[in-house]
């Protein structure tokens, strides 16, 4: 899972997210009514609404985010509207642009490549992914063996014949 999240490109991710803001803007815009699919809100509509005020007024949320749900008005009228209509307290004020603590993609800009790990990066890696099976090989076998949650026993033969008797005196009975 990690070499798959470690391949992805920052810059394509958050652009990826700005051309769904734009996918929803434009699918806002041809909405038969004020929601998505006519003059009542729906279930999806909740859920874009969530997003949206998380990017417009969260501190945490990615700068490129928070401008582009501001610059698109048919989103930013979408989030005013529903806080008017639904919600009886006032919204905080979008927090302070302050970028320069976010890595270059969340501010939209393209990042560089990533760099070839060293060689003692390499050898790093391995060794924590050698420490992490044996605490798991360890974790195993604590559970398997430790009594706690299997129970291990011998099922003798002289029980086997005494389940046999029973039955054949069924049989003998019936």
């Amino acid at each position: 899972m990690l070499k798959l999240l470690g391949n992805i490109d920052g810059f394509k991710a958050y652009q990826a997210a700005v051309d769904t803001l734009y996918a929803l803007a434009d699918r806002l815009r041809a909405s038969p009514g004020r929601f998505f699919f006519g003059p009542t809100p729906s279930s999806l509509d909740a859920l874009l609404f969530g997003h949206l005020i998380f990017y417009r007024h969260s501190s945490v949320a990615a700068p490129v985010l928070r401008d582009k749900v501001d610059q698109l008005q048919v989103l930013a009228r979408y989030v005013d509207g529903i806080l008017s209509d639904f919600f009886n307290t006032e919204m905080p004020p979008p927090p302070i642009a302050d970028a320069s603590s976010w890595s270059e993609a969340a501010q939209g800009h393209s990042s560089q490549s990533k760099p070839v790990p060293t060689v003692e990066e390499v050898r790093m890696w391995h060794g924590s992914q050698y420490w992490l099976a044996g605490a798991a090989a360890a974790v195993g076998a604590y559970v398997l063996l430790g009594g706690q949650y299997f129970t291990i026993t011998n099922v003798d033969d002289d029980a086997e014949d005494v389940a046999e008797d029973d039955d054949e005196e069924e049989v003998q009975l019936g």
